[in-house]
């Protein structure tokens, strides 16, 4: 009985495996974009130029087109199609900062990611998608009585918060790294210092 009730409620194969495909879906998205931009966002130093004049260029416009292709090929028509598309937005463009060597955490702000609109501590773009992915989980729950978008949603959140938790503390972990390597450099050019702040003629070794 209580198997059936979950079978009404969730289609089990799918629902079970669309939110881990679409997760790695962003994440290697994201990785991939970090590949070829490094250091220089929003295809700054990349070979295209702009489309229509408009604040994208043509690399982007293939690159979601690619996307948005994927997501009509694997998602069926319903409310999960807009949802999955402002997902992957969310989850490409916050990850490149999270997985970017050159960025991180506290480089996260609208002072060293200028190519950004932001609003509250976040660019314009991820409170559209949050805004797009929340209005259709409501409007699933609501003309198809299905919760599963607002489970999507909140796994989707916890990936990003646990994310951002590892990029933190190995950015901690290397600076307390490098922090303890110039302590014990300094303190052996101290120790061969004599007395009165001259090099000794026998340096002392540890």
């Amino acid at each position: 009985m209580y198997y059936c009730s979950f079978q009404l409620l969730f289609d089990v194969d799918e629902d079970l495996s669309q939110p881990f495909f679409f997760i790695l879906l962003g994440t290697l998205w994201a990785a991939l974009e970090v590949q070829i931009e490094g250091e220089h966002g929003w295809a700054e130093n990349l070979p295209t130029s702009k489309f229509l004049n408009l604040h994208f260029t043509w690399y982007h416009v293939v690159m979601n087109a690619m996307v948005l292709v994927i997501i009509f090929q694997n998602v069926k028509v319903s409310w999960r199609r807009p949802f999955w598309t402002a997902a992957l937005f969310l989850i490409e463009d916050f990850l490149w900062f999270i997985i970017n060597p050159y960025f991180g955490i506290s480089s996260y702000n609208k002072q060293k990611v200028k190519w950004h609109k932001w609003v509250c501590g976040m660019p314009l773009g991820n409170w559209i998608s949050a805004t797009i992915m929340l209005t259709t989980a409501m409007l699933s729950l609501i003309l198809e009585e299905s919760p599963v978008l607002f489970i999507y949603f909140a796994l989707i959140t916890v990936y990003l918060i646990v994310m951002m938790l590892i990029r933190y503390f190995t950015d901690k972990t290397d600076m307390f790294s490098e922090s303890s390597g110039k302590n014990s450099s300094d303190k052996s050019s101290y120790s061969n210092l004599d007395m009165s702040g001259k090099p000794r003629s026998t340096p002392i070794t540890f």
